[in-house]
């Protein structure tokens, strides 16, 4: 059960929580004492009361005996049940000492409430902070794949709106609850002592209260389910959407993002209005028969009194505590319906911690690993490689193939250029070497090492990559050069930075490297934002230098300094390069043709137009 992995997870927290507990036990009976001090109270005043209208120096017995010679019958018994002494009055005294008492109990329930809340808030807050951190620190190791199939919005709400709604149940299940059975399993000892009768009575209503708020609550669930799934979808749609505004713009594509977003709005109100619907109709539900319940002991009671089985104070008392009987019944059945919402979330959080994750984390110094470095750079090989995504069709999943039996060897130092139609393999092969997905068969090695069995720290720790996604963060131009390497000084960055030509733009900026850039890079050129990433790169110092399609979208300037900045960093790497323009791989070492995940044809640019193969159709189709 989710609850009960919850549990486990705050093992470190289980004294406090023991704590917590016993603060329940001590308000539950200061919560029962009350009523009964009050009882006295009222029992006093009303004996004494009666007292006075009874001739003085009689007993109680003879007292009784005289109101029934007088056919007083009714009085009689009252004033036996109540033990009155005929002309005591009221013991004024006595009546002090006992609302002393009652103010005390008064007091300790609060300040003991307050101390409860406390104490859970902080282990809430502990145990989300934990929680949060596990969840970064598994999303981490996951798999690529997973993060192909799963939606960005489904992962967002997990991350975000789920663990805040998981926080919401703490209180519920470590206070409420606890608190809510210890006081039934008090009134429940402290009941039947006061009046067994009365007690039946409360009693009666119990299996309606539980049958109402568990049906509500089985008919809720589904519906928080829903509105929770609509709630990622929602979460999606805006990720995609807002980013692109004017992608959609100048497609005129407004009307149809606006027309989702209305459609899934829909399904989100349509499930939270019924989900609510029925979360809210239990405490009216539960009032309206509680109210009944009420009534019924007042009733009997009453006529309880008027026998003398019990004096007033006694029934005010068992009215009190059938108030707080039903209390804590309504609160367990209402918590069945708002603990719903929380344990959905609780489950998707748990499901996500549950998927396997890649193997164990990186080691803290992976520059300090000796797997593969026989030579810098290294010579990288590709030993009949074969590898498939897997894909759900129809419910039934199935593995695509994308890599078939390719091998390939790639020189210390030289240049590989990779290229291919659309859909050929080409970047699944550099995301094979970087281990975001393992070879269903075949080995890479590095230096002659299998990259497979070790760390994925180790062959990832030695590789730069730069793609056409120029993914900078929030940050200063020196932060995002910096990431390449943690701990790298200014001098570092800025040599970087002088050797992608990152340096030519960043002295005309008023704040230089200190110049802060919006999220993605948003307040850069695209060339600029490629350079920054290039610098990244270079910082790192690899080994391994992997570049897919780094000179797309800019213009032949910016073109010409990416290609001066890579040809430095190339220099001291082995390199890997996917590209469509063929224009930028003419004068690699080794250029493979990949087709269906088979190299078709490997040689240098002019041994391919020579041979007038699918390299020759492909170049010629773009400079003729």
């Amino acid at each position: 059960m989710n609850s009960k992995w919850l549990v486990a997870r705050l093992a470190d927290e289980r004294r406090k929580l023991w704590g917590v507990g016993a603060l329940a036990s001590i308000n539950v009976l200061v919560l029962i004492a009350g009523p009964l001090v009050l009882a006295a109270i009222i029992n006093e005043l009303f004996a004494g009361a009666i007292s006075m209208t009874l001739p003085d120096g009689l007993t109680n017995a003879e007292a009784v005996a005289q109101l029934r010679a007088d056919g007083r019958g009714t009085f009689a018994d009252v004033v036996e049940g109540a033990g009155v002494v005929p002309g005591s009055g009221v013991d004024f005294a006595k009546v002090w000492l006992q609302f002393t008492l009652l103010v005390v109990l008064d007091g300790l329930g609060p300040l003991g409430t307050w101390i409860q809340a406390r104490t859970i808030n902080n282990i809430t807050q502990r145990a989300m902070y934990r929680l949060r951190a596990d969840i970064e620190g598994h999303v981490h190791r996951m798999p690529v794949a997973y993060f192909g199939a799963a939606g960005r919005g489904q992962m967002l709400t997990k991350v975000t709106s789920d663990v805040d709604n998981v926080s919401s149940i703490f209180s519920p299940l470590f206070v409420k609850l606890p608190t809510a059975v210890l006081t039934l399993l008090a009134l429940l000892v402290v009941m039947p002592v006061i009046s067994w009768k009365l007690t039946l009575v409360v009693l009666a209503t119990l299996p309606v209260i539980v049958g109402a708020g568990v049906l509500i609550a089985k008919r809720a669930r589904p519906h928080f389910q829903d509105q929770w799934e609509a709630t990622s979808r929602l979460t999606g749609h805006i990720d995609e959407t807002y980013p692109q505004i004017n992608t959609l713009r100048v497609y005129g594509a407004q009307t149809r993002a606006r027309e989702e977003f209305e459609e899934i709005t829909a399904d989100l109100a349509r499930s939270s209005r019924t989900a609510q619907s029925f979360a809210g109709s239990i405490s009216p539900v539960l009032q309206a028969i509680t109210a009944f319940g009420y009534l019924s002991v007042a009733i009997v009671g009453a006529l309880q009194v008027l026998t003398g089985s019990l004096t007033v104070g006694q029934v005010q008392a068992f009215v009190s505590f059938s108030r707080m009987f039903s209390q804590p019944v309504n609160e367990l059945t209402a918590m069945i319906a708002s603990l719903q919402s929380g344990l959905v979330s609780l489950g998707r959080i748990r499901a996500l911690l549950s998927e396997p994750i890649e193997d164990a984390p990186a080691v803290d110094d992976p520059m300090s690993m000796t797997f593969g470095r026989h030579s810098v750079p290294p010579e990288i090989d590709f030993d009949k490689v074969q590898f498939g995504y897997r894909r759900s069709s129809k419910g039934e999943e199935q593995v695509v193939d994308v890599i078939n039996d390719l091998t390939l060897h790639v020189p210390s130092g030289a240049t590989l250029a990779v290229v291919g139609p659309t859909g050929a393999g080409k970047t699944t092969l550099t995301n094979l070497l970087l281990r975001l997905y393992d070879p269903s068969s075949g080995s890479i090695r590095v230096d002659g090492d299998p990259i497979e069995p070790g760390p994925r720290a180790a062959i990832r720790s030695q590789t730069a990559i730069v793609t056409q996604d120029r993914w900078l963060f929030s940050g200063t131009i020196a932060d995002n050069i910096a990431f390449g390497r943690p701990g790298a000084t200014r001098t570092d960055i800025e040599a970087a930075a002088r050797d992608s030509h990152v340096q030519h733009f960043v002295d005309s900026l008023p704040d230089g490297f200190d110049t802060v850039i919006g999220h993605d890079g948003a307040s850069l050129s695209e060339g600029q934002m490629q350079l920054i990433t290039i610098a990244r790169a270079m910082i790192g110092r690899p080994r391994i230098l992997v570049l897919d399609e780094a000179t797309s979208a800019v213009d032949s300037r910016t073109e010409l300094l990416i290609q001066r900045a890579l040809e430095t960093l190339q220099q001291r790497t082995t390199s890997i390069v996917v590209a469509h323009r063929l224009s930028t791989i003419r004068d690699a070492d080794l250029i493979a043709v990949v087709e269906d995940g088979v190299v078709t044809e490997q040689g240098t640019h002019d041994e391919l137009l020579a041979r007038g193969g699918k390299y020759a159709v492909m170049y010629k189709s773009q400079f003729e």
